[in-house]
C-alpha cells in the first residue's frame, strides 16, 4: 500500500497539472522527481539545475502535498506493478525472487517483513484505500525536509 501511494505521489498527476503536463514541464529543466519505498521509510527526491529551481520546485511540492489521485495514474501504475510481479519478478530476475523469498525469510515474526505484494491484493487496492493511507501515514509528523545544492531563499 505505501509502496502504491508513493508512486501517487512520484509519478502522477496533481490538483494543478495532469502526468503529461508534468513530464512536458519537467522535460526542458532536464529535471525528474520520483518516489520510493523501503521497509522503514519513503524518500520522495528529484534534482534540477540550480537555474531551474523556480519552475522546478512548485511542480515538487504539488505532488507531495497535492496529488489528484487520479484513476487514470492508479491504473497506469498498477499496471506497471503487476507486470513488474507477473513478469520480470517472476520469469526474467532470478536475483530480485530470490532476494524477496530471502527476505520473507529473514524478517519473518519481525515487523520488518513487508506483506508480500501479490497480484490480488494489487487488484484489490482501491482509489479510496490510497487516500486514506495517504492521510494517515505521509502527514507533516511523519516527514523529514531535507534540500541539498545551491538554491535560493524561495524554497
Amino acid at each position: 500500500m505505501t509502496a502504491l501511494t508513493a508512486q501517487m505521489l512520484g509519478d502522477a498527476s496533481t490538483v494543478a497539472h495532469s502526468y503529461e503536463t508534468i513530464i512536458e514541464k519537467l522535460y526542458p529543466l532536464a529535471a525528474w522527481y520520483a518516489a520510493s519505498s523501503s521497509m522503514e521509510m519513503t524518500v520522495i527526491s528529484g534534482r534540477t539545475h540550480r537555474d531551474n529551481i523556480e519552475e522546478f520546485y512548485p511542480l515538487l511540492r504539488d505532488a507531495i502535498l497535492q496529488p489528484a489521485f487520479a484513476e487514470a495514474d492508479l491504473e497506469r501504475i498498477r499496471s506497471q506493478s503487476l507486470n513488474y510481479l507477473e513478469n520480470v519478478l517472476r520469469y526474467a530476475s532470478d536475483e530480485e525472487l530470490g532476494k524477496a523469498v530471502l527476505y520473507d525469510d529473514i524478517f519473518a515474526g519481525t515487523p520488518y517483513r513487508k506483506p508480500a505484494a501479490t497480484v490480488a491484493s494489487l487488484k484489490g487496492i482501491t482509489m479510496e484505500d490510497i487516500k486514506a493511507h495517504y492521510a494517515k501515514y505521509f502527514t507533516r509528523d511523519n516527514l523529514v525536509n531535507r534540500l541539498g545544492g545551491s538554491y535560493g531563499e524561495s524554497c
